[in-house]
């Protein structure tokens, strides 16, 4: 009788033990359920800001290289303009030297 009566002790133990740990596990798995959510929107955010931070890359890039073709246009109508200016400064020594070369006539017949 008594060996029963451990018995149903012990069995009354082992199904509060059992009983606790279903509560444990079943707390746990509310929680593994929320972040599994959790989880899910965090992986859904770093996607979104990656992509949008590659698509504002790709943008830098092609401006870039707009920028590395008017930098380009630019340095090309620079060498262009100077070469002008070259030319332009080039004419004025020559019509300096002709009013020059006028003078010394001019003085040359008065004196």
């Amino acid at each position: 009788m008594e060996k029963i009566a451990s018995d149903l002790k012990v069995s009354e133990l082992k199904q509060t033990r059992l009983g606790n740990a279903y509560e444990t596990l079943h707390s746990q798995a509310s929680s593994m359920l929320a972040f599994s959510i959790q989880w899910k929107d965090l992986a859904e955010h770093f996607d979104s800001t990656r992509n949008a931070i590659q698509t504002q890359f790709q943008e830098l890039q092609e401006r870039e290289k707009l920028v590395e073709v008017k930098e380009s246009n630019l340095k090309s109508e620079m060498e262009s303009k100077k070469d002008e200016l070259f030319g332009i400064e080039k004419l004025i020594d020559e019509q300096i030297q002709k009013v020059i070369d006028v003078n010394v006539k001019i003085n040359a017949m008065f004196y």
